[in-house]
């Protein structure tokens, strides 16, 4: 925790993401104004933010300012770190779970902690770190507190629920960690003596059926929605019209969530979409970036050989496969 904090407070993110889209969201709905404050893919994001604004005014206002806009973002911002410090907490207990040698457990939560998208999206007002901490909670929940000798503890139904709330708390601020679920989901059988059969399918009910609620809820109760068609229709608004796609857009937007590739992503860009007053040639990207990218798949490579070394490490394996080629098949699309 302190790594994280001191990391937090010695650095600066260069960039707010989407946070100035949110804040003009809410402070639209405020004024009586729909922006976007129901969005598909950052369901409950905007709703929060305005939650948390109304309950701690009173608390949020002599430090942030008088400002609506300040407030906020500053409402914002604070759920990002609070979520951030929740995250590595959660992280903490997962990997002691998994690994007995504490200076792994540190290196790999000091690594995370630096990581560039961890870091930089920590100081934003964006939802994806917030999200993070639900899905990294509901991981930890379902490993930790359910019972490992018997199949049939009624407790386990209650952790099953708990579990399912953060997971889909966590689809709800951000949509695509849906395809993180079914690691999370399955892992008490990878991690556990037994097969646990009925609590992995309580858990993925019980993630299925506050899903099913959440957005239920939004768009017949509060959207109006009662057709296909204006579901589709508010569901593709949320894509921002991405003009890249497919397999390009997977393999240079993956490493740049791990490192710091500084202005790459503006040349890969201009690369795929073939940009006329911007040229930028395979040579170009070869010279100047594309040897980061290679340094880091043969890192990722270096990983997947690792894990197959022993039984316990192949469980992980497994579970890292099961995240990943959803993750990989949603990019190509």
């Amino acid at each position: 925790m302190a790594v994280y904090v001191i990391a937090t407070l010695v650095t600066t993110g260069y960039f707010m993401a989407d946070t100035a889209d949110y804040v003009d969201s809410i402070v639209a709905h405020a004024a009586g104004r729909n922006y976007d404050f129901w969005e598909f893919g950052h369901l409950f994001w905007r709703p929060l933010g305005w939650l948390v604004f109304v309950v701690f005014r009173p608390v949020i206002s002599p430090i942030a300012g008088e400002g609506f806009r300040s407030n906020i973002t500053f409402v914002l911002v604070a759920i990002n770190w609070l979520a951030g410090l929740i995250s590595v907490c959660a992280l903490v207990g997962i990997l002691k779970r998994l690994c007995a040698r504490s200076w792994v457990v540190i290196s790999v939560v000091v690594a995370f902690i630096f990581s560039h998208g961890f870091l930089n999206f920590t100081q934003t007002g964006s939802s994806y770190i917030p999200g993070l901490a639900l899905l990294l909670l509901g991981f930890y929940v379902l490993n930790r507190f359910s019972s490992t000798d018997v199949t049939n503890d009624p407790r386990d139904m209650w952790i099953a629920v708990l579990a399912g709330l953060a997971l889909a708390g966590a689809v709800c601020l951000w949509f695509p960690y849906v395809l993180a679920l079914p690691a999370a989901v399955v892992s008490p059988l990878l991690f556990s003596e037994r097969l646990r059969w009925r609590f992995v399918i309580a858990t993925g009910v019980a993630t299925g059926v506050f899903l099913a609620l959440a957005y239920g809820l939004v768009v017949v109760g509060v959207l109006g929605i009662h057709s296909f068609a204006g579901f589709k229709a508010w569901m593709s608004a949320a894509s921002h019209d991405t003009d890249i796609r497919g397999l390009n857009r997977m393999v240079f937007g993956f490493a740049r969530s791990f490192i710091y590739m500084g202005n790459d992503g503006m040349l890969f860009k201009r690369y795929l979409l073939h940009d006329p007053f911007n040229p930028v040639t395979a040579f170009d990207l070869l010279r100047l970036s594309l040897w980061k990218l290679a340094l880091f798949y043969l890192f990722v490579a270096s990983v997947f050989v690792g894990l197959l070394r022993t039984a316990a490490s192949r469980r992980i394996l497994v579970l890292l496969v099961l995240n990943v080629v959803p993750v990989i098949l949603f990019a190509i699309s």
